[in-house]
């Protein structure tokens, strides 16, 4: 979690400043640079983080289809 944590845009709030099952939302940032801005717990729910990134993986797995 903490790996995905956007520190620049969460100010000084950490990833240890917050509890797991908490609704309220910060900042994220994938390994490929997609920002989001979701709570902990759709964070931690999520396989692939990233809606982005998991747009990108649905396309090619179409392409590949056809």
């Amino acid at each position: 979690m903490a790996a995905n944590w956007d520190y620049s845009r969460n100010g000084n709030i950490t990833p240890n400043d917050v509890l797991r099952g908490s609704g309220k939302k910060y900042w994220w940032k994938c390994p490929e640079g997609h920002i989001r801005y979701r709570s902990i717990r759709d964070e931690v729910k999520c396989v692939i983080k990233c809606s982005e990134c998991k747009k990108s993986i649905e396309n090619n797995k179409t392409n590949l289809r056809i």
